[in-house]
């Protein structure tokens, strides 16, 4: 490999160089499974600097455990007092300091020991033996790649007649070869990185792996655990270019015309995108031409064709938003609105994948945050014309919060005087906690069943709530609310929601709206309002 500092003369001059043994191949990989026209590839200049560190693995302590930890160390050891602050039942918390207290990290009135100060500075970490490892610098921008390697696979790469990059690939019986365009690296001279951004670069492809790995998605890499008192091998890196591609994917329905693959398995890649963007505008000469080969010109139509999809699917949603929720019938429900215009489009977006049959858990995902987004801005509409107080406090007593079976027997007779039937009120939303509830009343109603616990504690008592309204038009409203949290929760999360497709989504969404239409037809009444019908 070339070895040189960023900004040197000797940099300068072979920004455009290459050598055969400084390319590497991370396997980059596209995000959708169908391409228009293949893959156009790039070489991205990097630095790449050899650092040493100690390898470290998490400790045993779960988040809430540490949360816990972290209020006792900040003063906060009362178990009312954090449960109030966390939105969690008091018993809970008083189990979780049992458990510090056997891990000798809490003394047994909750103060915090020497152990856990020492746990606490060293990062929640143990630190096992050294390991030497490489990091990678932007050549465009000197920002560190947020990856960690500990090798450096190597592209099969030659030269062709004009001397410029051939990249082989596919297998030994059938290899093919495919020429590779470089990227021009920036003149300016980089500062090395400091140990804090390669810690920060070690920790995000920590949690990138980690990502793709709930996403039953393998991309090759190790991830690393943690590092800590991490020094440079050397203070001068070694001049790289890093195997990547420009693809156009082959759906018009996709969110843009064209993307690039993340150069180590992750993926698209929206920053180095906009780099490439960039590049393009400001560059000129063959190198102008070589771009717009790759995003320019040779896109055109497929860009042109792209934008008029989009601009259907856009109309067809907000066509869709505006039938269930008719314009002047209820003149505040512009967010509501706009949040189903989202969820009408991500549904279209996932029909036309289907059609091709290239439903992704992504797409799926994606669809059901919309869904979610958009019951919550109803929610929050309600909460603003009819904030619910102080009715948090109906759960609590001198002592604390209700315990939980008269906590949910009151939260049930509140629903019964609001006009909801027992059989039609689900055990989730009796179930909420005091202290989310409270959380909710304050002004964050985006947890669905506290807010509507919430709603329920100020409706037995406000005869113009619109909850009434909705009770005698909607008996199963509560329900219905309760289904969109489920499947929308267990979708995102990816929990038992992998299982849902297109059709149970159409089916969501039609349960969202006919929600949505009920509560906005209440809000119209209770402020003087239009029915949508």
């Amino acid at each position: 490999m070339c070895r040189a500092s960023p900004g040197s003369s000797s940099c300068v001059e072979a920004k455009m160089d290459w050598s055969s043994d400084a390319v590497l191949d991370f396997r980059p990989r596209n995000h959708c499974r169908y391409l228009k026209g293949g893959k156009r590839l790039v070489l991205w200049p990097a630095w790449a600097w050899r650092v040493v560190a100690p390898e470290v693995k998490d400790r045993k302590l779960n988040p809430l455990q540490r949360v816990v930890l972290r209020l006792s160390v900040a003063g906060c050891r009362q178990h009312v007092e954090a449960g109030e602050f966390l939105g969690l039942d008091p018993e809970l918390i008083a189990y979780v300091a049992q458990e510090l207290i056997g891990m000798s990290l809490l003394d047994g009135d909750g103060t915090p020991t020497v152990r856990a100060s020492r746990f606490l500075e060293e990062s929640e970490v143990d630190v096992g033996e050294l390991r030497v490892g490489w990091v990678f610098q932007d050549g465009d921008t000197g920002k560190l790649f947020p990856r960690f390697v500990t090798d450096l696979p190597l592209a099969n790469v030659a030269e062709d007649s004009g001397g410029h990059p051939l990249v082989t690939a596919g297998s030994k019986g059938r290899p093919f070869s495919n020429r590779a365009f470089l990227v021009p690296g920036s003149r300016h001279t980089f500062p090395s990185p400091t140990p804090r951004d390669i810690l920060d670069a070690a920790r995000r492809h920590r949690r990138h792996t980690k990502r793709h790995q709930r996403a039953q998605i393998d991309v090759g890499i190790e991830a690393i655990k943690g590092l800590d008192q991490i020094s440079l091998v050397s203070d001068r890196p070694e001049r790289v270019h890093l195997l990547s591609f420009v693809y156009v994917p082959e759906s018009e329905s996709e969110e843009l015309p064209w993307y690039v693959a993340e150069p180590f398995g992750f993926g698209a890649s929206p920053a180095l995108r906009e780099q490439l963007e960039r590049l393009r505008t400001r560059a000129t000469g063959s190198f102008r031409q070589m771009l717009d080969g790759i995003t320019g010109a040779a896109l055109d139509q497929h860009r042109e064709h792209w934008a008029q999809m989009q601009t259907l699917l856009r109309d067809e949603a907000r066509r869709k938003a505006n039938e269930a929720l008719p314009r002047g019938a209820f003149a505040d429900d512009e967010p509501v609105r706009k949040a189903l215009e989202e969820g009408f489009l991500e549904l279209a977006r996932l029909e036309q994948a289907s059609q091709a049959g290239r439903v992704s858990v992504r797409d799926l995902d994606t669809a059901y945050l919309r869904l979610r987004q958009a019951l919550e801005a109803g929610l929050v509409l309600c909460h603003s014309r009819f904030p619910p107080g102080d009715v948090w406090k109906k759960l609590y007593a001198r002592r604390g919060p209700m315990r939980r079976d008269p906590c949910m027997a009151f939260i049930e007779r509140c629903a019964n005087a609001t006009g909801f039937d027992s059989a039609e009120i689900p055990r989730s939303i009796l179930r909420a906690k005091p202290g989310q509830i409270q959380w909710a009343c304050k002004g964050d109603p985006g947890r669905i069943r506290p807010t509507a616990a919430a709603f329920l504690l100020a409706a037995c008592d406000e005869q113009e709530h619109p909850l009434r309204e909705v009770a005698a038009r909607h008996p199963s409203w509560l329900m219905d609310v309760d289904h969109i949290a489920n499947a929308a929760g267990g979708q995102v999360h990816a929990g038992q929601g992998r299982a849902r497709g297109l059709d149970a989504i159409k089916n969501d969404m039609e349960v969202c709206v006919a929600v949505l239409r009920t509560l906005m037809n209440a809000l119209g009444s209770a402020t003087g309002g239009t029915n949508h019908g």
